[in-house]
């Protein structure tokens, strides 16, 4: 069987179980479109004040108490505790073992948690689709694909959530979790073409760059070197660094080394996995090769 009629009738690599013509695969390319988020037709009317989306005038009554990190993506990564570090309760540099349960925080109205859900529902596919790349050493060899600006999204929901339970921390102090002025929150989250370079994803691992995996979560927020205001986050997850900029900022060399991958590569021991990350913009999308190792706490 020839590689295009193969990949026309596998099923479709995003995991919808739809063979793949009839989802995602064009015939010459892979195309996952991204999640449809509005937030302006909650069909509710009112402002939680406890709700961080609060000046759209949307919220429900009911505050969510939701994951600061979406349970899903805290499932992908281990059924039991999670190793974090990074968060304002810990001492700079400490690594702590913590129960799903602990990272919990009510900062979003019922509505718009249920508004943003498709957002935690495709990172939480991606994290699982990455946490069988990263450690499924034997074969056979698996393939995902995510809509990489639903993971951008993602990230800046995640963001929000940790700067209005105040859980953002810099030079080991907590931050009061305000945005720069210019960060338009909630059009950002809705609106996947407002993502203009330089804003959006980066993989910041150096070129050939070894991955040791380990059920772990890191954050810090970026700022400004002269300010307190957020204008994106950096994080590792199972060792893989990432980093998220809502804004246009001076990037150092270490944010320039991959933005907006078309492909993440995981070689493993008798394995290759890869993660294909859907963009629709006119940006040169290239690829990631990890070459992964079994870490210890």
């Amino acid at each position: 069987m020839g590689e295009a009629k193969r990949k026309r009738e596998q099923p479709c690599w995003c995991g919808s179980k739809t063979p793949a013509v009839q989802c995602c695969w064009s015939g010459h390319e892979w195309l996952k479109r991204p999640a449809s988020i509005s937030l302006g037709a909650t069909g509710k009317s009112g402002s939680h004040s406890r709700c961080y989306l609060n000046k759209l005038q949307t919220c429900s009554d009911k505050i969510s108490g939701e994951h600061l990190i979406s349970a899903t993506i805290l499932e992908a990564i281990s059924s039991a505790g999670i190793r974090v570090d990074g968060f304002p309760w810990q001492a700079p540099g400490t690594v702590k073992t913590v129960g799903r349960d602990a990272l919990t925080s009510n900062c979003l109205c019922t509505a718009h948690n249920s508004a943003l859900s498709d957002l935690d529902a495709a990172a939480g596919f991606f994290f699982r689709a990455l946490q069988i790349c990263t450690t499924q050493e034997e074969g056979p060899s698996r393939s995902f694909l995510c809509s990489g600006h639903d993971i951008e999204r993602w990230m800046l929901k995640t963001l929000a959530a940790l700067a209005e339970s105040r859980n953002l921390a810099k030079d080991g102090a907590r931050l009061p979790g305000h945005f720069d002025p210019t960060v338009s929150l909630s059009q950002l989250l809705c609106e996947p073409a407002l993502w203009q370079v330089p804003l959006g994803l980066y993989f910041t691992q150096k070129l050939g760059h070894d991955v040791r995996i380990e059920n772990s979560i890191a954050l810090a927020p970026l700022t400004p070197t002269d300010s307190s205001e957020l204008v994106g986050i950096v994080a590792r997850f199972q060792g893989i660094e990432v980093a998220m900029f809502a804004i246009e900022a001076k990037l150092t060399d270490e944010f320039r080394r991959a933005y907006r991958p078309g492909l993440l590569r995981f070689k493993l021991r008798a394995a290759t996995h890869q993660l294909v990350l859907s963009w629709q913009d006119t940006h040169v999308h290239g690829d990631i090769e990890y070459t992964l190792w079994q870490g210890k706490p």
